[in-house]
């Protein structure tokens, strides 16, 4: 787990540390760049997200009385890693139009949301002068940005939301814009949405359907179960084995039915769960 930067006492940080959850250790990691303009500013409300090689990228915040950004940073981790946290210099880079990054940057913004899919990143909302609800895409790898066109009706824009990558799909909740949110929005890509110039990026295949299938009726894997009442069922007492995961997996499936605006995602993401011989039991 990384922490980078923040605020404390009024005052804007810069510092950037990482805990070993299996050692229960903390280290302060000490990034290095090469010229005073790759150094990673003192910020809050900006994001770090992980993408492939041991590398972790942030983008935008704000420091003072909200100056609000846009920079690029790329942390490479990867002698930190190997050496098992002996290393704890980490390379800082400042990715910008010097370093030959094409398309245009987001407007500066802080209390954003970012979610990764196969090293790209994607900004969702923020706010400048004013709340914004738009979607960018960062290639890491092809150091390229686009801005994501999406259907209507479009979120409300909003700042200090959260957003994570599922499948092909964004889920959004909650924020804020002077009120708090609690909806949910599901942001579904084709795949068509995920190409980069001209190569495909596709998400990797899913193995949700696979782990599910194994705690439908299992007391291995149980960890919750239902007695059935004997008058309601006409028959013997009963005993269905059950994982609050599937419980909440039903839950969720009521949200989407719910908030899903385009019927034909929600009807072909919800046919492919389904379809599963297993499901099919626990989802009449």
């Amino acid at each position: 787990m990384l922490v980078s930067g923040g605020e404390t006492n009024n005052t804007d940080l810069s510092d950037f540390w990482a805990l070993d959850l299996e050692r229960s250790l903390w280290f302060k990691l000490d990034w290095v760049s090469s010229t005073p303009e790759n150094r990673f500013v003192s910020k809050r409300f900006h994001t770090i997200s992980s993408v492939s090689k041991n590398r972790v990228i942030s983008f935008g915040g704000c420091h003072s009385e909200y100056v609000h950004l846009n920079d690029v940073n790329i942390f490479d981790l990867d002698a930190f890693v190997k050496s098992n946290g002996a290393n704890c210099s980490v390379n800082c880079v400042k990715l910008d139009s010097r370093l030959g990054v094409l398309g245009q940057v987001p407007s500066t913004r802080w209390g954003h949301a970012a979610t990764v899919a196969n090293d790209l990143l994607f900004i969702l909302g923020g706010r400048n002068n004013e709340d914004i609800n738009d979607v960018h895409c960062f290639d890491v790898d092809a150091k390229r940005w686009t801005e994501v066109k999406i259907g209507h009706p479009m979120p409300r824009p909003r700042r200090r939301h959260s957003a994570v990558f599922v499948s092909n799909t964004i889920a959004l909740f909650g924020g804020f814009d002077g009120e708090f949110f609690n909806d949910l929005h599901l942001l579904h890509f084709g795949q068509e949405n995920l190409r980069m110039d001209s190569k495909q990026r596709a998400p990797a295949k899913s193995s949700l359907l696979a782990d599910y299938a194994k705690l439908v009726d299992s007391a291995e894997h149980a960890n919750i179960k239902f007695l059935l009442d004997p008058v309601v069922v006409g028959g013997p007492d009963q005993v269905i084995y059950a994982n609050k995961s599937l419980v909440l997996f039903r839950l969720f499936e009521r949200e989407v039915r719910e908030y899903c605006v385009d019927s034909r995602v929600y009807q072909s993401r919800m046919e492919e769960v389904l379809s599963c011989p297993q499901m099919k039991s626990m989802c009449p």
